[in-house]
Parts: C-alpha cells; structure tokens; sequence
C-alpha cells in the first residue's frame, strides 16, 4: 500500500519537496505497479504497519537506486501537534 496524493502524507511530502506516487488515496500496488513507479526514495513508517530493517534491506535490494528509510510512524501520520516534526523529517530526507 502506498499514500498517494490525495492524503495528509502525500500533501505532506509534496510540502517537504517530494512528489508522492500513486494513482489515489491509499492504492494497494502489485509489484509490477511498483517497479513501474520506480521509486527514488521508499519511507517506511514504524506504523501503523511495524516496518523493520529486514524490510528496508529487501526493499534496498529491489531498488538499489533508491534512499529506503525506516521513519518514526508517528512523527510522519499522526497529524496536528507532530506536523512541524514530520516536515523537518521529510525535509531532512530528500536527496542533495
């Protein structure tokens, strides 16, 4: 699943200088819609789903290319107080 533009991430990240991926609000993507996307940079959020570092190394393998960051969940989706935290975070993370 993948936040796309339609949501508090993807205006979020599109604040931060990113431009979100996706066809609508959550869209679930086969792996050939993924690869099709080809990712410049992968966040994954402690929640709600627990993304771990095995899941960043098989996703940095898939997409060497690619800056794969695990993130505070909580920082990056829990709006309103965290907002500030998470463009810091967002900001911090893109490419030079």
């Amino acid at each position: 699943m993948s936040a796309g533009p339609d949501t508090y991430l993807g205006d979020l990240l599109r604040q931060g200088g990113f431009t979100p991926l996706g066809p609508d609000r959550y869209p679930v993507l086969t792996e050939d819609q993924l690869d099709a996307l080809a990712p410049q940079v992968i966040l994954l959020p402690t929640e709600p789903f627990r993304f771990s570092a095995r899941h960043r190394q098989e996703l940095q393998k898939r997409f060497p290319k690619a800056a794969v960051h695990l993130v505070d969940g909580q920082i990056l989706t829990w709006y309103l107080s965290r907002t500030e935290a998470a463009l810091d975070l967002v900001r911090s993370l893109r490419p030079s």
